[in-house]
């Protein structure tokens, strides 16, 4: 009874590390890879409000993170960076800090365009502030 007591044990500890072992794994050759980068720009570019394009990128999602023709568009303005080159440190992460250790950014331009719809008028509300 005992023995078996120990092998259910044992084979539970196992299962666990095993599991743990393997997101460890996986999350270290996501970081490590360029198709980690890779899919994190896929990421960034569908989660983002506007349009984000990236010609070319190099490097791995833990650096140095080279990007070429870097355009991002939303309303009302237009973005290009001809070439972002990035390093930071992924482990600020868990300390909610996003740490750039440096960063080099050529050919930027940013450009206001006109909205294609029309701004809303804000109206405030008729209020005072009680002065003493």
């Amino acid at each position: 009874m005992k023995w078996r007591m120990n092998w259910k044990w044992w084979t539970a500890a196992g299962l666990f590390f095993s599991a743990v072992g393997g997101v460890l794994g996986v999350a270290t050759w996501v970081l490590s890879s360029d198709w980690g980068l890779h899919w994190a720009l896929q990421q960034a570019s569908a989660r983002l409000p506007g349009s984000l394009n990236v010609q070319s990128h190099q490097g791995r999602l833990r650096g140095p993170i080279t990007l070429e023709g870097v355009s991002y568009k939303q309303d009302g303005m237009d973005v290009h960076l001809g070439r972002v080159e990035l390093e930071w440190d992924p482990w600020h992460l868990l300390r909610y800090e996003f740490h750039i250790t440096r960063a080099t950014l050529t050919e930027v331009e940013y450009r206001v365009v006109p909205s294609a719809t029309p701004a809303k008028e804000i109206l405030l509300a008729d209020f005072s502030l009680p002065l003493t």
